[in-house]
């Protein structure tokens, strides 16, 4: 894990899974009220394994097996640092069972950035959404059926495809929202794909893609501080 220093240890788990997409549960602390990682402190004479299995049994009722460790260690406050571990679901359903939290979400790694999430865990956050193995550009259309069509077809050509909700800036109303297919797709294979539902692409950072120059004659184309939760008491 991690290495820090004497400072007493949170600890956050991402569980994990891999079907239908990968995606790691998030759960909404009731106070202060904010995306998160499950967990909790690290108890006298326990490790930061043993108390991220603890935990997790305690808040959400299942048994979990540690996979592994998220690079780096989150200051929460003097004396009080944030590690976090990945794990899996051996035994049981997740489901809020101490109060701490109101909801659970299994989210798509590649989403992740739709959720409010608390800020000490967004280093973490940002470490599993770059393990998502997403490509670098999205196919963009405007019904979910279509997007699914779109994955399917690159799907069957070999390229891995994700279907979620697009977040665009300054539109609110989810229903305003394209739907998005990423993928590391040709950028001519994945623009194929979406023309075929008058859609199109743009890149992972929300551009959209440059269109190769024309060849000589050719009409130019048209281009369209939150605070962790977990504090010792």
């Amino acid at each position: 894990m991690p290495e820090v220093g004497p400072e007493v240890r949170v600890v956050g788990v991402a569980l994990l899974r891999d079907a239908p997409v990968p995606a790691v549960l998030a759960a909404h602390r009731v106070d202060p009220p904010g995306w998160e990682l499950p967990g909790g402190k690290v108890e006298p004479g326990e490790t930061s394994e043993q108390a991220a299995v603890r935990e997790v049994g305690e808040e959400l009722g299942c048994v979990v097996r540690v996979t592994g460790w998220l690079e780096g260690s989150v200051p929460i406050r003097p004396g009080l640092v944030l590690v976090a571990a990945t794990a899996e679901v051996l035994v049981g359903e997740p489901g809020p069972r101490s109060g701490d939290h109101d909801a659970l979400r299994w989210v798509a790694l590649d989403a992740l950035d739709a959720l409010d999430w608390l800020e000490p865990d967004l280093p973490f956050v940002a470490q599993l959404a770059a393990s998502s193995g997403a490509g670098a550009v999205e196919a963009l259309v405007f019904e979910r059926d279509h997007a699914e069509a779109v994955a399917a077809r690159l799907r069957r050509e070999g390229y891995p495809a994700e279907v979620a909700r697009a977040r665009f800036a300054g539109e609110d109303d989810e229903e305003d929202q394209p739907w998005a297919v990423r993928t590391d797709a040709p950028l001519v294979v994945a623009e194929l794909a979406a023309e075929e539902f008058d859609g199109w692409v743009e890149s992972v950072t929300g551009e959209r893609v440059a269109e190769p120059a024309p060849s000589p004659g050719l009409p130019l184309p048209e281009g369209p501080r939150r605070v962790k939760g977990h504090f010792a008491p």
